[in-house]
């Protein structure tokens, strides 16, 4: 197979740097070596070690290869080498028995029963063996083992079973790639099938795509964190219409000062760059659908499609629209999608495969139309400002339940909808929280009167605790008023006139109740 290689990359083209581009050129050598390389959208080469890993790739085609100056070629870094293509091979060392399924970016997993490979790929599973060189195994991770059959792995064809359509399956989600297998480096004995069912992309393929017939892909790891002192957070523009400057402009205003605003409201205890350049998607027929109201729905394509370009390293992700997405009613939403900290009030969760991620990713917030929101001075940019804050604080906070005559789930700290701060408590949080002080008489009077601007609002010390920015051990008492008179526990109270000075019987919670009742706040990432 090497004397093949050696003649047809001897009729390759010679260009020169000045016609070189990434995009356009991929596969790249030099006259005086043998040696083939991928060329990655950074300049980097990534060298083929042998003609197995190379076809599978590109089978018998060398047609693609561009012959460089060994000159030109060594001013292109040196990375990794490329690893076997997902789903084209099983793999494994001559001098271990493991057999291995290959994921995207060279991540190998013990496939622990021969069964299990039967059931995928038929009693001639064995011939789909190829031996790592020793010498290029350490090029490869190594993955969690796959020990039942219904654990598909990530970078195949697969079929779910009594469905006639051919699906990519990455990230755990699968896309439609029916009629595209050649174009992409597969054949029909390459498809897995399964009855089980994982998230589909809308978005189908349309010929060749890059992150299936070319190397470059990330490993599928889940990875998890609970970070909380150094946030990273993306802005998206989603529209219907061409995006406007003018509201571009808005974006970008707010995007522009929220770290200062998210570090003042913490006290200067953490940090949120929101520098990553604003996304503009707009609707191409997959990342929208109709809503009810005159409202329109977000699809989850939207984030595929972030992923799909950009990378996973956000804990937030911010999204913009230029139409309606909630009635009048709702100002903004955040939908969780990790969260790894137990002792908030908060169940463990793990939704990362739904959206694209692979763990990063801890929320979506969705602020809705541009156009509701001004950003000509400093109150209209505190209220937009605020309402940000208030649901990437859904995050960690305004659920804490405490402890009090053997019940661990009193929840009189929180409003009735066991998501925000109750009105009625003694603090003042972008979550809610109205900050009644006690005037000492049975009455109580609400310091949010105080604020030079309503809409700007640091967290509470209980927030920050539940945020992990603050111990326990400094958390001060708070307490609730239970109102002699009704009072009204819902909605986020901003004007002046809807706040009074009430009457009522004060309750105090000290943190060991909150931790009595929500438990101890830790990380747990097993």
């Amino acid at each position: 197979m090497k004397k093949t290689l050696i003649i047809i990359f001897s009729l390759s083209i010679i260009l020169s740097p000045l016609h070189l581009s990434f995009s356009a050129v991929r596969l790249i050598k030099s006259p005086i070596s043998d040696t083939v390389y991928f060329l990655d959208d950074n300049g980097v080469r990534h060298a083929f070690p042998n003609a197995t890993t190379y076809q599978s790739w590109y089978g018998d085609d060398f047609s693609q290869i561009v012959t460089l100056s060994a000159e030109t070629i060594a001013s292109y870094p040196l990375g990794q080498n490329i690893t076997l293509k997902p789903g084209k091979h099983l793999a494994k060392i001559q001098s271990a028995p493991e057999v291995y399924v290959i994921e995207p970016g060279g991540l190998l997993r013990h496939v622990t029963e021969g069964e299990i490979l039967r059931t995928w790929y038929g009693d001639n599973w064995h011939s789909r063996l190829v031996d790592i060189p020793e010498v290029f195994f350490d090029n490869y991770l190594i993955g969690e083992e796959i020990t039942r059959d219904f654990q598909i792995p990530n970078g195949v064809p697969y079929q779910i079973t009594g469905d006639n359509k051919i699906y990519w399956k990455a990230k755990n989600i699968i896309r439609n790639i029916s009629g595209q297998l050649n174009a992409n480096g597969y054949s029909q004995s390459d498809v897995i099938s399964s009855d089980r069912v994982y998230t589909e992309r809308r978005r189908p393929t349309t010929g060749t795509l890059p992150e299936i017939a070319e190397p470059g892909a990330q490993a599928y790891i889940p990875t998890f964190d609970c970070e909380a002192h150094n946030l990273k957070a993306a802005f998206l523009f989603v529209t219907q219409n061409n995006a406007r400057l003018t509201d571009i402009n808005k974006i970008t205003t707010l995007q522009s000062s929220i770290s200062e605003a998210f570090n003042w409201a913490t006290k200067d205890l953490a940090t949120l760059d929101a520098n990553y350049p604003l996304t503009n998607l707009k609707d191409d027929g997959y990342l929208l659908s109709p809503g009810q109201d005159n409202t329109t729905k977000i699809s989850n394509e939207v984030i595929f499609t972030f992923f799909d370009k950009h990378p996973d390293v956000f804990d937030f992700l911010i999204i913009f629209t230029d139409f309606n997405v909630f009635d009048s009613n709702t100002t903004a939403t955040y939908t969780p999608v990790s969260n790894q900290v137990q002792g908030l009030g908060k169940s463990r969760l793990k939704a990362q495969d739904v959206y694209g991620s692979i763990g990063k990713l801890k929320g979506i917030v969705t602020m809705g139309n541009i156009n509701k929101y001004d950003m000509d001075n400093e109150s209209d940019l505190a209220y937009t400002q605020n309402v940000l804050l208030h649901e990437m604080a859904h995050y960690q906070s305004g659920a804490a339940t405490f402890e009090l005559d053997n019940n661990p789930d009193r929840a009189e700290l929180l409003r009735e909808d066991k998501g925000h701060w109750s009105n009625f408590v003694s603090f003042v949080s972008p979550l809610g929280g109205l900050g009644y002080r006690d005037s000492g008489d049975g009455t109580f009077y609400p310091t949010i009167l105080d604020l030079n601007n309503v809409h700007k609002r640091q967290f509470s010390d209980l927030d920050l605790y539940l945020m992990g920015l603050l111990p326990p051990q400094v958390i001060d008492p708070v307490f609730y008023i239970e109102p002699n008179s009704q009072a009204t526990n819902n909605g986020n109270v901003y004007t002046p006139q809807n706040v009074n000075v009430i009457s009522g019987t004060k309750h105090e919670v000290t943190i060991d109740q909150i931790i009595s009742g929500s438990g101890v706040r830790r990380c747990v990432l097993e």
